[in-house]
């Protein structure tokens, strides 16, 4: 199961990993030095967009919503819903709202 271990709001996506793991660094977070399964995300100012990297400290997934505002409850889930550089967020959000509505529902279907 994967793990989102820091997400960093605010950030321009235009950065490249370089730029990215500078930023990432400012905080003390080493995007090369990620365990196996960490992941950690950057999310934009209108926060409809996010670039996600995983413990091999380069960048798996490049995601912008196309509903508008990406859910917060969502964030924590995003990591065990990608798939081959595919992010499937209906399913990230369907376990996040079941999770939050009936908490000892076991998680939704990918």
């Amino acid at each position: 199961m994967a793990r989102l271990v820091h997400v960093f709001f605010d950030t321009n996506l235009g950065n490249g990993h370089d730029g990215l793991s500078r930023i990432a660094s400012k905080k003390k977070v080493k995007l090369n030095a990620l365990k196996s399964g960490d992941c950690v995300l950057f999310l934009n100012r209108a926060q409809n967009a996010l670039k996600m990297f995983a413990s091999s400290g380069s960048m798996i997934l490049h995601y912008k919503s196309p509903w508008g505002r990406l859910e917060p409850d969502t964030l924590r889930h995003l990591p065990n819903f990608v798939q081959g550089g595919d992010l499937n967020y209906r399913g990230a959000l369907k376990d996040a709202l079941t999770r939050r509505l009936i908490p000892n529902k076991v998680k939704a279907k990918k």
